[in-house]
């Protein structure tokens, strides 16, 4: 299969400058002759079985890695559920939560480029906490970043959260949100997750859009996916 090697060459205006050079090991079809206007450049498109790269202005465009803008919820709990299981055997998971004061939030999509788990061991009175986080290449990486003793009352008090399997994905928490006015945010949307600590309240998660001005607050049940009312006891 020939080589194909397409070289451009600018010429400025007290300088010369030239475009990248691509290369490509696919054949192309013959390009008819166009007729263009005086000092006009038409750049070319290389197409191969597996990607489309276009050659504009000197800069090669690229497509967005998969992922790349984050990890949902489960996506970064899966990720972090070996360690949290192998830390200790009485360990029941207490939290989930993003980190607003470092300004990350979760996206409309319902993804995060850092989520954190808490985990609590009622026969060590602890309270450990794993950070993960999305990699430039959408891949997650697991930190842990805290083990904190805790009083025993407190320790005993940590109700457990269900099994993630059974809830809702923070991609859908977003969707029931897009919904209901929660389409956009000028700042961050936090996400905070435990049992509530008022018996028969739903295991809900708060979002608070702001757009200027005016504000959108939503109560959403993780277990059902539902808007419900938000009032906290």
């Amino acid at each position: 299969m020939a080589l194909l090697i397409l070289t451009l060459s600018l010429v400025g205006c007290g300088g010369e400058a030239t475009s990248p050079t691509v290369s490509t090991s696919a054949t192309t079809a013959p390009v008819p002759a166009t007729t263009v206007a005086p000092n006009t450049i038409i750049a070319p498109v290389v197409v191969t079985a597996a990607t489309t790269t276009v050659v504009t202005s000197g800069a090669v465009a690229t497509t967005a890695t998969p992922g790349a803008a984050g990890l949902t919820m489960k996506e970064a709990y899966t990720a972090a559920e070996p360690q949290i299981k192998l830390w200790q055997p009485d360990q029941v998971l207490f939290s989930i939560f993003n980190s607003l004061d470092s300004g990350v939030g979760i996206n409309p999509e319902g993804r995060s480029a850092e989520w954190n788990f808490q985990a609590v061991s009622v026969g060590l009175n602890k309270r450990a906490t794993w950070l993960v986080k999305a990699g430039a290449d959408g891949k997650p990486g697991v930190t842990k970043t805290g083990e904190e003793q805790i009083s025993p009352a407190d320790a005993k008090n940590s109700p457990a959260l269900p099994a993630v399997s059974s809830l809702i994905d923070s991609s859908q928490l977003m969707t029931v949100a897009k919904q209901n006015g929660g389409d956009k945010s000028d700042s961050p949307v936090g996400f905070f997750l435990r049992q509530p600590i008022k018996v028969g309240d739903p295991l809900a998660v708060d979002l608070v859009f702001y757009k200027g001005n005016e504000v959108v607050s939503l109560r959403i049940d993780m277990q059902s996916g539902k808007v419900v009312p938000n009032v906290k006891g």
